[in-house]
């Protein structure tokens, strides 16, 4: 049964979000796959108008923190986001012929969507949003996004992971993609 969406969204809220790679398949912190979501992170920052907050490439999911504005809501975001970082990671795989992560996805579009089309199911269909609606809630997300990466031992330090806000908040490094903190 899918879960039931809110139908609104308040334009001015900032989300908590977290969006996952089918079957929790190991591939976004691989360089070309993270530039992919950072890359595709900053285009519809422009399009959409919102402000990224923090965000954090795992291997298997994205945190993101994000502040709407009139020009799109969180699941307007997603679902546009969702869909080209999709066919962007389905054609790097495809030149890197990575047959094995291309079978879990096709399995995968089979299982969640067998009456459709669909080759391949690079994301779990739905992204989890939580509402920030303090600072201090704001400050707590952000935490937990930067130590991510220390606490699944993929970093010794917020600092040194490089998929990370972390570094803009700490070292003023806007090098892998702008935040607006």
């Amino acid at each position: 049964m899918k879960r039931q969406r809110r139908l609104t969204y308040d334009q001015a809220m900032a989300y908590f979000v977290t969006a996952t790679v089918s079957d929790f398949t190991d591939l976004l912190c691989e360089d070309g796959y993270a530039q992919i979501i950072l890359r595709n992170l900053d285009f519809y920052r422009e399009k959409f108008g919102f402000r990224l907050l923090a965000y954090v490439v795992m291997p298997q999911h994205i945190h993101l923190v994000l502040q709407t504005s009139s020009k799109g809501n969180v699941s307007e975001i997603m679902r546009d986001f969702k869909k080209r970082t999709a066919k962007e990671i389905v054609k790097l795989l495809k030149e890197e012929r990575r047959t094995e992560v291309l079978s879990v996805f096709a399995e995968a579009a089979k299982r969640y969507h067998p009456n459709e089309n669909r080759v391949y199911q690079v994301w779990e269909d739905r992204f989890d949003d939580v509402a920030v609606y303090s600072d201090k809630v704001l400050r707590t997300k952000i935490e937990y996004i930067h130590n991510n990466p220390v606490k699944a031992g993929l970093s010794d330090s917020q600092d040194a992971y490089l998929y990370s806000s972390a570094r803009n908040y700490h070292c003023d490094d806007h090098s892998a993609i702008r935040v607006d903190c």
